[in-house]
């Protein structure tokens, strides 16, 4: 689960060493394609720790109150409550770990254009694997479709070469 997107997880070393690594795989002829799960982020992530401080304070002030999917009427069992309050966060994968982003939110948007021109100009990463693509917009495929081709559009824009693959389970055919 993400804590923070423009981080290795130390358990295998530093940004440093990635660079590293990236860059003797590139001297090598191989490219380097990295997970980036945009559909949703830790239930530690800064984002949603602030978010979530902001309902329970009642204040409802944290820009990040948008970057995911906040209710007081929950509908269906995709929600899990928050602590302390009547509000609720949407989760597609049961466990109460990893809400879901809100897909639609401008500045989220942003925030995504600016994770992925991070890994292909300051890392210099080769593309990016995406997390469970048809759960972005849970039954409404049509909507997930529009949101890659957002994404795809903006990494391309900043590397032409940028090759993007996604989990997409839709059936067996």
């Amino acid at each position: 689960d993400v804590t923070d997107y423009k981080a290795v997880d130390p358990q295998y070393g530093t940004m440093d060493d990635f660079r590293a690594l990236v860059k003797e795989c590139h001297d090598r002829g191989i490219r380097v394609i990295i997970d980036l799960p945009v559909n949703h982020t830790s239930t530690r992530h800064p984002w949603f720790l602030q978010a979530v401080e902001s309902i329970q304070k009642r204040k409802f002030d944290s820009p990040y109150m948008d970057y995911y999917c906040f209710t007081e009427t929950p509908s269906g069992n995709k929600y899990v409550k928050i602590s302390g309050s009547p509000w609720h966060y949407e989760e597609q994968f049961a466990g109460g770990n990893m809400p879901d982003l809100n897909l639609d939110c401008p500045a989220l948007k942003e925030e995504i254009r600016d994770i992925v021109t991070f890994w292909l100009t300051d890392v210099n990463v080769d593309g990016f694997r995406l997390d469970a693509v048809t759960s972005y917009y849970t039954g409404d495929l049509q909507k997930d479709v529009d949101f890659l081709n957002w994404l795809n559009t903006e990494a391309k824009k900043i590397n032409s070469e940028c090759y993007i693959v996604g989990e997409a389970w839709v059936g067996t055919d």
